[in-house]
């Protein structure tokens, strides 16, 4: 996959960020996620936890 030329959007909804977040670990390059801290609303440790979990991803 090629690398997001702008932020991930979210859509407004907090899941759809969160699975944004874990198919851009196929990107490329880094990619910004829109609003990430919307996240907080139901997994304030998503993004430590994805970090963890896809570690040599």
């Amino acid at each position: 996959m090629a690398a997001a030329a702008e932020p991930l959007a979210r859509h407004g909804d907090h899941r759809i960020g969160m699975m944004m977040a874990i198919a851009a670990l196929r990107l490329a390059a880094p990619a910004e996620l829109e609003s990430a801290e919307a996240v907080n609303i139901s997994y304030p440790t998503f993004f430590e936890d994805l970090a963890r979990l896809s570690q040599g991803v």
